[in-house]
Parts: structure tokens; C-alpha cells; sequence
């Protein structure tokens, strides 16, 4: 059976990684403002590619690597899709909620947002995660193959790299840990 599983490691901040988060919260609030003023002025939103498409002239869109761009505003992507489910879902049953769903909010100013590399971005060397030059992180772990991405999620002083995998596995062996 195919399985997709998450390794997470916690890493100590380095002075580009914070960077690059920094960054990565950045777009993040530029793509949410670009759905948010489509949204406001025409009742519609901007999803998908046509979002990505906005938003490549953006200078935090060009800062980071393409992928790593493209997965911030996917999230972003991500969040007004759940909103408007919620939304439609809060019409025909408002007693399932506390109130009316609310907008994505924009990331705090000072703050940092996930950072996601894909597969072709990172990469497992001899026991060790590394990264494009933009990066200069090894992180050692246990694990050896393809990946299919890594995220790094802010936690104050430290990150959580988490790596997300896939593996094979015998049916029945999820329950015997």
C-alpha cells in the first residue's frame, strides 16, 4: 500500500531561512490583498492560475524560488476556497457555527509564513536534506529516496522542518506502532 507519511525535524533559525519566511509571509499578504480587492470590488475572486498569474510581477514573487512562490499563493488559493465553502455551508446550517466565517486575514507584518520546497528543490544527499543556493541548509535525518516536499514552519526561535514522503508499506502494519 502507498502511503504518505512526515517526518519533522526542528531546526535552529539561520539568517536565510528566516529571510526566505519573511518573504514567503510577504507574498502571502500580497496575493490575499490581490483576491481580497477583486473580491470586494466584483463579488468574485481570482483563483488558481489566473492568482499566480497576478502575482509574478510581485518583487517577493521574483525573491523566492518559482515553486516556492507558486505553494504560498496555492495557499492562499487554499484558504479563500475554504472560505467560501464555509460560507455556503454557514447558509444552509448557520447552527453548525459560532458566527459568520470570516475572510483569510493577512499574516502580521513582522511575522513569518510556511515555507514550502518541492521535490525538485530538495533533495537527500548521503544521510543529509539539502536545498537550492538560495538555502545553504543541510539537515540530517534517517531518511533516504524521494521526497515530494519540505516545509518549514516557524515556531519563535526555531523551525520545524517537516519532510513529506511516500513509502510502501504491508496492508495491517499502520496499527502495529
Amino acid at each position: 500500500m502507498q502511503l504518505i507519511r512526515t517526518e519533522q525535524i526542528q531546526v535552529k533559525g539561520t539568517n536565510e531561512l528566516s529571510t526566505l519566511c519573511h518573504i514567503s509571509k510577504n507574498l502571502y499578504n500580497q496575493a490575499n490583498y490581490v483576491v481580497k480587492q477583486e473580491f470586494i470590488a466584483t463579488g468574485n475572486w481570482i483563483k488558481g492560475f489566473d492568482l499566480i498569474e497576478k502575482c509574478k510581477e510581485f518583487e517577493n514573487y521574483k525573491l523566492l524560488n518559482i515553486q516556492s512562490a507558486q505553494q504560498t499563493i496555492r495557499r492562499v488559493d487554499k484558504n479563500w476556497t475554504s472560505f467560501f465553502a464555509a460560507i455556503k455551508e454557514w447558509k444552509k446550517h448557520p447552527d453548525k457555527f459560532l458566527g459568520m466565517p470570516k475572510m483569510p486575514h493577512y499574516k502580521p507584518k513582522d511575522g513569518e509564513a510556511i515555507l514550502v520546497f518541492t521535490n525538485q528543490q530538495a533533495h537527500i544527499k548521503k544521510g543529509h536534506l539539502t536545498f537550492t543556493k538560495k538555502l545553504p541548509l543541510k539537515i540530517k535525518t534517517r531518511l533516504s529516496g524521494k521526497i515530494n516536499q519540505v516545509r518549514f514552519i516557524p515556531k519563535g526561535v526555531h523551525y520545524i522542518c517537516e519532510i513529506v514522503y511516500e513509502t510502501v508499506s504491508e496492508e495491517g502494519e499502520i496499527n502495529k506502532r
